[in-house]
Parts: structure tokens; C-alpha cells; sequence
């Protein structure tokens, strides 16, 4: 059972099926433009505003829908190949933006061998198969090892 308002935060929007890039940022955007309180009571997120206890669930789902780019696999603009720009001035802007080593990084596209590497929106639970275990990144795959425990992580991997 955790204290920390992030890993309460990340659990509850893994529940809900979202990724979040920065849990920090999310709960410092929460309370800066919502002014909504995150605490932790016996490992479950409390979100309250003014005083009021908010739901969770329809709170952050509401946030995802009004902040798509801190959270993997939301923003219809995400570029993760190459082939997702679709012009030179696009390409020119996206240079500018992050830089000539971010864009030799990108792979062409879904199929390219360095695609693996490109951070998927899979939310790592006990339940997944092997094939979604796959996906995650490596630091992903270390804290749900440390979650669940290896044996957890072998009856995933032989999950088809």
C-alpha cells in the first residue's frame, strides 16, 4: 500500500486505461488550473476540490479529455514514425522542435525493426498476455515485477 499521491494517481488512471507521461505534472495541473486536491487514504486516490470529494474516475477521464498530450497514445498528433509527418515542413518543424537525434531516432514506421522501441500505450497489469508484457519498456516491465513478483511475471509470459 502506497503514501504517494503519483504511484495512487498512476494506478488509478492505469484502472481507467490511460498512460500518463508525468503523474507530477498532471497533479500539479490539477491543482493549478482545477484547484483539485490529490491524497491518498489506505492506498486509494481521494481527489477533492473546495472541500468536495470528487470522483476519481470521472475527474480524470474528464482531465484526459481536455489535456490528450500527457498521456501516451491520446494525442491524434503524436508522432512515432517518420511517416506520420506528412510533409518536408512538418519534418522542418519537428527537427526544430526536438532535434536531429529525436528524428534519427524515429523509426520510418510501424514495421521498421527499430519500432519496437517506440513506447506503446499498453498499461502493464497482471492480467495481460505475453504479446502486451512485450510491449513494455524496460523500466515498465522492472516496477510490475516488483508489484507482482516474478511468478506473476511467468504466468503472464506464458499467457498466448
Amino acid at each position: 500500500m502506497t503514501s504517494d499521491p503519483n504511484a495512487a494517481l498512476l494506478t488509478a488512471l492505469g484502472c481507467l486505461g490511460l498512460k500518463p507521461r508525468d503523474t507530477a505534472k498532471i497533479l500539479s495541473t490539477l491543482k493549478a488550473e482545477f484547484g483539485v486536491t490529490a491524497e491518498v487514504d489506505g492506498g486509494m486516490l481521494i481527489l477533492s476540490q473546495t472541500g468536495t470529494l470528487m470522483n476519481p474516475a470521472a475527474a480524470l477521464t474528464s482531465y484526459a479529455k481536455k489535456h490528450p498530450l500527457d498521456f501516451y497514445g491520446l494525442s491524434p498528433d503524436e508522432v512515432k514514425f517518420k511517416t506520420d509527418l506528412p510533409d518536408v515542413s512538418a519534418k522542418s518543424a519537428y527537427i526544430s522542435k526536438f532535434g536531429q537525434r529525436a528524428w534519427n531516432d524515429l523509426p520510418y514506421n510501424a514495421k521498421s525493426p527499430s519500432a519496437a522501441n517506440v513506447v506503446s500505450p499498453t498499461i502493464p497489469h497482471v492480467g495481460m498476455t505475453a504479446a502486451q508484457y512485450k510491449t513494455l519498456t524496460v523500466a515498465e516491465k522492472s516496477r510490475l515485477c516488483g508489484e507482482i513478483g516474478y511468478k506473476a511475471i511467468e504466468a503472464i509470459l506464458a499467457r498466448r
